[in-house]
């Protein structure tokens, strides 16, 4: 096999997004200007010439702006893999004595019964001519071979199914898997294959599979689904490799098989876990993760951060590609539990060594890996953010907005040479701006711009605002264009970028909220009451120990109360007014809906106990993360007395002792 270099591969993907961006309407500067940012990534792939020669690309996977390598490597690595190869597609033989020795004679000829051998050997001429030609499928000429060879699609030997559908991978790419005829020879050969199901193995129903993502018609065709449903009924029958395979189409649907539940998918991979390779469960692990099918089971995290800590330790298993351990991480964000914390900590001390040598991409899992359970790896995540301030025009603008929610999450700042803030800025700012200049919008911008408002919202909670790119996010036709004409379905970093910037910018931008659009998002994102919120949850017992401690003050009873004074965040807090001498007052509240509730200095002293639970603290240190952080520093500038009162502080101390602690925190 030979491997496709980095420059042959770049200039195929460039070919490709020329004829996309053509086909959609798009001018030459644009398309020369895209394959030239593209030519300039350091993209690490590889890709085996026999698996790239022969995927079929529809329009919809040519437009991606972003080439997905992640299946084609879990692809390639199986068909080099002496356990997988024998279910895995065979390359088609170029070299084959071709019978018609040119187009003529196969146009020429009435194919009108015709025996399916001699069709199918002349369809598979075709296929390879087409291949070095410009000659499409709907090509006038061959439409009396096409014909009959969808007439005789049921007189195929299982073999020549394969094969046939290996010359249809062939042609050149259509607008639509629905364009005919390419729908009606597709779907012929797809009934086909459902009909066959029943009598073929397990191995057999895998080789089709594989055919037919091949052709990137797994999401399309029935007998993916007739395949899905009954494989799905015999897992616990499963060779681990067969499992594995499985998970790797599963990936590729985005659906599981209706024959099974989560469960028994989940139990099934849990038995096997142990016996495979890194590469086989990061291969099974992104099947789960693209269904969103959460593994419950802790073992089978444990045994990955095991492994995986094995491997960047001491090399036993071999370090993973860079592609095979971004999937691992992705996948482990999700699968690991609060209990791995000390695993996971070790995990990432084992990958300190790494970090300079594998892919952006790789290096963003590892800073976003323990995010979900509050595991903040200063070492690692430092090292990762000086990669992003060398190489930031080589991300995404998706990989920068989740660099940005890591160091606000943990509050960081890593102090890289230049400053990571700055670098992120500047580059997101570049890429605006020269898109403008050519009258376009930035094209990652248009498909992905709830990305730059998160992203911002993210630097607003560091009281970073840049405004000119904040002017061009909030403007009412962008967000139109991000969410569409219905408020409803407005994410909630609008509203908090907009209120952060109500509350702690110095500079008030020309497009914000509307009153009216700002009270109905707060109406969606808020909770004014603890009834409201988590009822019965660890949450809602803390918030309500303490609200009942402090109505136990002297001349408290009734007057304190639940409110949410900042509706940006979701939990609300406990808040009291006391005078001078620290008498606890009776005053009204804010209306539900208003943005933002300042202290008023006529009234008293405004106290807010902001509650710092189990999942709003940094593991280790005990620290409140970056958003409860943000939550204190808006209240005081809003001119509130804050007490920041943490769950594993407060549940540390004995009934008699919670007075005089809320006392000395509040210092009444």
């Amino acid at each position: 096999m030979t491997l496709i270099s980095r420059s042959i591969f770049l200039s195929r993907v460039k070919s490709c997004v020329t004829w996309a961006c053509k086909s959609l309407g798009r001018t030459e500067n644009y398309v020369d200007k895209y394959n030239t940012n593209l030519l300039q990534r350091n993209v690490k792939v590889i890709v085996f010439w026999s698996s790239a020669k022969r995927f079929h690309t529809c329009r919809s996977e040519c437009a991606k702006l972003f080439v997905e390598v992640e299946n084609a490597s879990a692809h390639a690595w199986m068909e080099k893999s002496p356990v997988y190869s024998p279910t895995i597609c065979k390359p088609i033989d170029f070299n084959h004595e071709i019978i018609y020795g040119n187009l003529e004679e196969i146009t020429l000829q009435d194919w009108t019964g015709r025996s399916s051998s001699e069709i199918l050997a002349a369809f598979k001429d075709a296929s390879i001519i087409s291949k070095n030609s410009c000659m499409q499928v709907n090509d006038p000429g061959i439409q009396n071979l096409i014909n009959a060879f969808i007439s005789n699609c049921n007189n195929l030997e299982d073999s020549e199914i394969l094969t046939a559908l290996q010359c249809l991978s062939l042609w050149p790419q259509c607008k639509s898997p629905k364009e005919r005829p390419y729908f009606s020879m597709w779907t012929a050969l797809d009934k086909e294959c459902v009909k066959r199901s029943k009598e073929w193995s397990v191995s057999m129903c895998l080789l089709v599979a594989d055919h037919w993502q091949i052709l990137n018609l797994v999401r399309w065709s029935e007998y993916i689904r007739v395949f899905f449903k009954k494989v799905g009924r015999k897992l616990d029958k499963l060779k681990h490799h067969e499992f594995v395979q499985l998970m790797f189409y599963i990936n590729l649907s985005r659906k599981l098989p209706v024959s099974a539940s989560k469960f028994e998918l989940t139990y099934a991979f849990e038995n096997i876990c142990e016996t495979l390779s890194l590469e086989e469960l990061s291969i099974a692990a992104m099947g789960f993760f693209k269904t969103q099918t959460k593994l419950r089971n802790t073992h089978v995290g444990d045994v990955l951060l095991s492994r995986l800590e094995s491997s960047l330790r001491m090399g036993e298993p071999p370090v993973p590609d860079s592609i095979t351990l971004a999937a691992l991480l992705k996948t482990l964000r999700y699968i690991i539990s609060p209990s791995s914390c000390f695993a996971l900590k070790k995990m990432l001390d084992a990958s300190l060594p790494h970090i300079n040598s594998i892919s952006l991409l790789g290096c963003l899992h590892v800073a976003l890996i323990g995010s979900n359970i509050q595991v903040f790896h200063e070492a690692s995540t430092n090292k990762v953010c000086q990669r992003f301030a060398t190489e930031i025009e080589n991300a995404r603008l998706k990989d920068i907005e989740r660099l940005a929610l890591v160091l606000t999450l943990f509050n960081h700042d890593p102090n890289t040479r230049p400053c990571i803030y700055n670098t992120m800025v500047t580059d997101v700012r570049r890429r605006i701006t020269e898109a403008e200049k050519k009258g376009e919008m930035w094209f990652e911008m248009e498909r992905h711009g709830e990305c730059l408002l998160r992203f911002l919202s993210y630097l607003s909670m560091r009281d970073i605002f840049p405004m000119d790119i904040i002017e061009r996010a909030m403007d009412p036709s962008f967000l139109s264009h991000v969410y569409g004409e219905s408020w409803r379905k407005i994410g909630r970093e609008v509203l908090v970028l907009d209120q952060n910037i109500e509350i702690r910018s110095q500079h008030q931008p020309n497009n914000r909220l509307s009153p009216k659009l700002k009270e109905n998002l707060v109406k969606k994102f808020s909770f004014t009451e603890m009834d409201e919120y988590k009822k019965g949850t660890a949450a809602f017992r803390f918030h309500s120990d303490i609200l009942q401690t402090l109505e136990g003050f002297p001349g408290a009873q009734g007057k304190v109360k639940t409110w949410n004074l900042l509706p940006h965040f979701e939990q609300p807090d406990i808040v009291f007014c006391t005078d001078e001498g620290n008498n606890f007052l009776d005053v009204d509240l804010p209306k539900c809906g208003s943005s933002v509730f300042k202290s008023p200095s006529d009234q008293g002293i405004w106290h807010v106990v902001v509650l710092c639970g189990v999942n709003n603290t940094i593991k280790f240190s005990n620290k409140p993360n970056g958003p409860i952080v943000n939550k204190v520093r808006q209240l005081e500038t809003l001119g509130y007395k804050t007490a920041l009162v943490t769950s594993h502080e407060w549940f540390a101390l004995k009934p008699e002792e919670k007075h005089n602690y809320l006392r000395k925190k509040l210092l009444i």
